[in-house]
């Protein structure tokens, strides 16, 4: 099965408003801080709501004025394509995403998957930022806990 089908439909949905902010910023890639805007931008996954219950606020121009000097350092002027990859940070973003979804027995990738798997990269603008506000994998991690499971 390919990875891409394991996604749930919002976990999908913020990858899509990933790739707009990227289009947005003309990057070449889809970065980490594509990745943080796009959850932040899906205000009904479980990873939006972790991240307000943590009182991050999730203002999206706000994140944007933060995120985009990191985020267009990978960027050409012209990047029209609707084809855009993903940085190698964001690659394993998405492969810590699956394999935290497998270790806790979840068949689909929710959003808060990929919210875990960007702490769990570390390193990135985007995991700073998170760190930074009180957002860190702990807290993260006690928030889900306390929601239960559910789709995401």
């Amino acid at each position: 099965m390919e990875l891409w089908e394991r996604f749930s439909s919002r976990a999908k949905q913020s990858i899509l408003m990933a790739h707009d902010e990227a289009l947005r910023d003309g990057a070449i890639a889809i970065s980490t801080e594509h990745l943080l805007l796009g959850l932040a931008r899906l205000r009904d996954g479980v990873a939006a709501r972790i991240l307000l219950g943590l009182n991050l606020d999730l203002d999206i121009d706000q994140l944007r004025a933060e995120l985009r000097p990191e985020a267009q350092a990978d960027t050409q002027e012209d990047n029209t394509s609707a084809e855009v990859a993903f940085t190698l940070a964001a690659q394993r973003v998405l492969r810590r995403s699956y394999n935290e979804a497998r270790q806790l027995d979840d068949f689909q990738i929710g959003t808060e998957h990929i919210l875990i798997g960007m702490l769990l990269e570390g390193n990135t603008p985007a995991a700073e930022l998170l760190c930074g506000r009180g957002a860190d994998l702990e807290a993260v991690s006690a928030a889900l806990a306390e929601q239960g499971p559910g789709i995401a």
